[in-house]
């Protein structure tokens, strides 16, 4: 049989999960299956040893922030030796795979840690009107032209805008209009079934969400969610300004005094700006919740009732 090509991220926990509980075989050859290969991959004089620049490289290539890199070489670096040897790095990783002490110092070895609701976490939806009002309001904020159906350009104008009002330099426009047209063929463009289109209508997109929400594929949303925040999270600090936020909204003609009160919806530790989790959190309930009181049901802006029959 064939192995799977990828896996999503609830697949990859239950996996991993099981294969903690049989017998210990994969702690005892964790090194030698998963640590050693990538240790060897980056130390590049093969002296049993790297440097700080070094693990920085293997952590980051694992999207691991690269300050919390440099931070966890400090821990391990404990002779102030400025390298580390296998069984150093080993330590690490195996503590994050392996220990479930929260207070253990490892614990953000690839970041913050995950704390949103996810997809999988919301039960199956019943496709209540007010649930299609919500899409539907999503559709018509990110039909940029106003066409009726969405198409490839209304992502480029959303991520130019980004870079406009954000002031980007080249390098970060890239960022964000790679993000936008992930977006647009990974996500909108596509149903369940692979099929791709070169534009969709508000009835398609409604009816590929509802195909997508109570499957498998639901975890696709979350991905979404995620891509839509790098989007606007340039700098990979973990976390969105009230203007970065601001940005986003008005690329897609959300007003400021709507932007700003959902802000403040969605920031609910009130620190003034928004993290991955309450960002995710946020925009997986508006997908999977059909609670009419949800404080992020406007998310997208206030919910359309009822569609019009020309869409």
């Amino acid at each position: 049989q064939r192995p799977t090509t990828q896996v999503n991220e609830g697949d990859l926990v239950l996996n991993f999960a099981k294969a903690c509980k049989q017998g210990g075989a994969l702690e005892q050859n964790f090194c030698s299956l998963f640590v050693q290969p990538f240790f060897d991959a980056v130390d590049e004089d093969c002296d049993g040893k790297i440097t700080n620049m070094q693990f920085r490289l293997l952590m980051t290539s694992f999207k691991a922030p690269s300050n919390e890199a440099d931070l966890t070489f400090k821990k391990l670096d404990t002779k102030r030796t400025m390298k580390l040897e296998l069984k150093d790095v080993h330590h690490a990783i195996a503590e994050y795979f392996f220990s479930e002490d929260n207070k253990s110092n490892l614990k953000q070895l690839w970041g913050v840690l995950v704390s949103y609701k996810r997809p999988e976490d919301f039960p199956q939806l019943d496709f209540k009107p007010f649930w299609e009002g919500k899409m539907r309001t999503m559709f018509r904020r990110l039909d940029i032209k106003q066409r009726g159906k969405l198409q490839c350009d209304d992502f480029i104008l959303i991520g130019r805008a980004l870079a406009q009002r954000g002031h980007l330099d080249k390098k970060k426009t890239h960022v964000v209009m790679k993000a936008m047209l992930n977006i647009w063929v990974k996500f909108i463009a596509v149903d369940k079934d692979g099929r791709h289109y070169a534009h969709v209508t508000e009835k398609e997109f409604v009816h590929n969400l509802r195909e997508m929400v109570n499957t498998e594929f639901r975890y696709e949303i979350g991905q979404m969610g995620w891509t839509f925040f790098k989007a606007v999270e340039i700098d990979g600090n973990g976390s969105i300004s009230l203007q970065e936020y601001r940005n986003l909204q008005e690329a897609w003609n959300v007003g400021r005094d709507e932007a700003d009160g959902m802000f403040k919806v969605i920031d609910t530790d009130k620190d003034g700006k928004v993290t991955f989790d309450e960002y995710l959190n946020a925009w997986c309930d508006y997908f999977f919740s059909e609670d009419t009181n949800s404080p992020y049901k406007s998310f997208f802006g206030p919910v359309i009732v009822r569609h019009q029959d020309n869409r």
